[in-house]
Parts: structure tokens; sequence; C-alpha cells
């Protein structure tokens, strides 16, 4: 019984000492945002800190850490600052007050509008949220505008209101909270724009799905991922490859063996045949299912067709883009080539197209071409043939890519896309555009004339 034991507390030692671990990076990444070690001397914590970034094998930790170190989802000074300051007085002092909501709370009622339009969105950036801002933009000159996103690292969901001449912040615990607004405004269209990152997502789902029911407004699902399709929302399978939507058997296992980011937030879903059940329960309601590509439409028809879920109300747009120029650029006659990618670059991205590409000038001694990455990498690599420049904002776009004297533009992404934004700016930019084959991006790169499609 002793060796039993034994066994037992080795086995869950490491488990232990890795969930630690974990949640020591989180706090030292916020220590270091926020640079308190002039109050709390905490320099010896940003040494460590180092150290285990340099040391340690962050496969397992690299979500939390593009979470808290390089996106902008939250201000992490005020996440941090409400989870150190818990009274009440200091909060209020706070740039960041978690104002919880109640329909008393609620703006003038006198000054509501007849009809609201809500947003059920997350709140983790990228083309879902460039395009959240977009609707709510067009929808509040005629509507007032009720936009809702799930905050991972408060628990919290954020609700904003935006009226005609106002806006305002509110925090939910539950998304079932919502109930009341419905009870209380004219809510006459819903659109559902991402549901990626939600915690219980089914009683999410079923929660939209009974609203609809008892309110019956008008009901979009849009298409920015793959979410519907899969938990893995990239639908990349267990060898980082695209999977190209299998036969549900297929799905089983490949879900045990698969460690992609998602499981940071859907590491008990592995059922993919329920998965799609619930969600095809939900587009079956939909009056409208919203693809921004005949690629993602083409997908969601193949996972969804013995689930009946009315093809005739899958429609496609594509976004369009008015705040990007194009740039007259000198065209280069001699090497080296600077080759242009944009955004953040991680394994559905084309992280190791990237690093192949660059053992294979390395080996073969090429020097004709240099990626410059405009954006951020998912992983460090030191080669002489690639730069990055850091994370950048869209609307300084074209004076970045000027500056780094871009050739050409190069979309290595190894998964089908949605739509891809990156490939539109580049187009409007003017510049040369190599893409793979089958994907959103292809299909416009197709038709336009720098574009060059690779098989």
């Amino acid at each position: 019984m002793k060796n039993f034991y034994k066994l037992k507390i080795k086995k869950y030692i490491p488990r232990l000492f890795f969930k630690l671990l974990k949640s020591f990076f989180i706090i030292l990444n916020l220590f270091s945002d926020l640079k308190i070690h002039k109050y709390f001397k905490f320099k010896f914590l940003n040494r460590t800190y180092n150290k285990i970034k340099k040391r340690i094998n962050r496969r397992n930790i690299s979500f939390f850490y593009n979470i808290i170190t390089r996106t902008n989802i939250l201000n992490i000074r005020s996440v941090f600052s409400v989870w150190l300051y818990s009274s009440q007085s200091q909060i209020d002092k706070l740039d960041f007050n978690v104002k919880m909501f109640n329909w008393g709370c609620f703006p003038d009622k006198e000054k509501l509008r007849k009809e609201s339009f809500m947003i059920i969105d997350h709140s983790l950036g990228g083309g879902a949220n460039l395009y959240s801002k977009k609707i709510i933009e067009e929808k509040r000159v005629n509507s007032d505008v009720l936009h809702i996103a799930y905050v991972p690292l408060l628990n919290l969901y954020r609700l904003n209101f935006f009226g005609v001449n106002s806006s305002d912040e509110y925090y939910l615990k539950y998304f079932s909270g919502i109930t009341i607004l419905y009870e209380n405004l004219k809510v006459s269209e819903v659109f559902v724009n991402n549901l990626f990152s939600y915690p219980k997502i089914f009683k999410t789902l079923d929660k939209i799905i009974q609203l609809k029911t008892r309110f019956n407004f008008t009901l979009t699902v849009a298409v920015n991922d793959y979410l519907q399709v899969c938990p893995n929302y990239v639908l990349l399978n267990h060898k980082n490859r695209y999977c190209n939507v299998p036969p549900v058997g297929k799905c089983v296992a490949c879900m045990q063996r698969n460690n992609g980011d998602f499981k940071i937030f859907y590491p008990q879903y592995r059922d993919v045949f329920l998965w799609r059940k619930k969600f095809a329960k939900l587009l079956r309601i939909t009056d409208n299912i919203l693809c921004f590509s005949n690629v993602s439409k083409i997908i969601i028809e193949k996972a969804f067709r013995d689930f009946n879920i009315g093809n005739n109300k899958i429609t496609i747009k594509h976004h369009t883009l008015d705040d990007i120029g194009n740039i007259h650029f000198p065209i280069k006659h001699d090497p080296p080539y600077r080759v242009g990618v944009l955004g953040s670059i991680n394994t559905q991205k084309g992280l190791n197209v990237i690093r192949k590409l660059l053992e294979f000038w390395d080996e073969y001694d090429i020097n004709l071409f240099k990626i410059v990455i405009i954006g951020i990498s998912g992983e460090n690599i030191s080669n002489p043939h690639l730069e990055i420049t850091g994370k950048y904002d869209r609307l300084q776009l074209t004076e970045i890519v000027k500056k780094n004297k871009i050739d050409l533009f190069f979309i290595p992404s190894i998964t089908p896309e949605t739509f891809s934004y990156t490939a539109e700016e580049i187009m409007h930019m003017g510049y040369p555009l190599a893409v793979f084959s089958g994907t959103a991006p292809a299909e416009r790169v197709v038709k336009y004339e720098k574009g060059i499609i690779l098989l």
C-alpha cells in the first residue's frame, strides 16, 4: 500500500509542479507589465522571469503567455489592480471599474430607441473583433447596439451599450443575465459573431436558442472561424496539418491526441459529433448563416451534411476595407528581395513553413530572399534571413511597410481561413501577394493582377 501511494505521489507531483509554474509565470507577466518593482523590489522576479522564458518548454503555456503579453484583451494594469485591491473603495479609484450590470443602472430609459441590435462576440482581438466594431458603427446610426463578450481574464461577460450619443460598459457574472435585456428592450436582431472562449458553451447555445424561440428576433450566425465544426476551431489535426473535415469517427482519435491551444478553453470536449449536434441545433433555427468566403461555405456544408441545417440559409459576403490606401513603391531588380509576412505568426498561420524555408536557404546557401514578419512570432527564431518588427498599429501599416522596404508579400497559412484581412490589406496596398491554393484568400488573389497561387 505504501508503494502504491509513493507511485501516486510521483505521478501527480510533476503535474502539480507545472500548474504552479503556470500560475507563477502569469503573475510574473503581470508584475512585469505593471513595473511595480520600484514599490515592492521585484527586480529579482524580472531576472527569474527571463530565465524561465529561456529554459522551460513553453508549449503548454504559450497561449496564456500570448494572452497576457502579446494581445490587447484587457488593460493588464487594471486587471491586476482589481485583483490586488479587493475593497470597493479602492477599486472605484482605478481607471478600470468593474461595474456589474443590473437593469436599474441602465442608461436613461426615455432616451432608448425603439429597436436594439445585439452582438455576441469574444474579446480576443483579431479579424472577428475588427468586424464587430464595423457593425457597431453601422448599426448605431438607426438603433441602440448591445455588444456582449466573454473576458477570460476576469471570468466575466462584458456588456457594452452604444446609444445615440452615449456609451456605457457593464459586466455580468453569467451569460443568462442578458435575459432581462430582452424582457425590457425590443431586441429586433441578434448577430452571433464569435463564441470562442465562452465557458460552458453548450449552455450558451441553449440560452441563445431559448431566447430566439421566446422573443422571435432575427438571428444571424457568422463563420469567423470553424468553431461550429470543431472545438479545434482552426481544423488542424494532431499532426498539425489541415484535417479536411473527415468523417466524425476519425475526429475522436484526433481529439484524444491533439494538443492545440483550443484545449486551454475546451479540454473536456472530445466528442465532435455531440459538438456539431449542439451547434446544428442553433444553425437550424438561424435565419442567416453568414460566410465570408466560398471555402468556408463548403466546409460548413460538408461538416453539417447529416444535420439538415438548411444550406439555402448560407450566404457569402466579403469584408471590405476603406482605411488602407495604395502604396507606390519602387520595383527592385536585384536581390535580396524582402518578403513580407503580415500579422502574427503561429502554427496555423504558417510558422513551420517559414522555419522550413529558412532551413532550406541556410542548407543551400541561398541569399536571394529575406523574410520580414510585420507582427509577432509564436516562437523566437534567430536567423540572418529573418526580421521580426513586432506588434504594429493597423492605422500605421502603410508607413511600416514603406519603412521596411517590402518587395512582395507571402501568406504562409496552412489552414483554409475564413477570409483573411491581411490578404485584403496587402491587395489594397497594391503589393504582389503569394498564397496557397484552396484557401479563402486564394479566391480573391486568383483575380488579383499581382497575385501568385502556390500549389
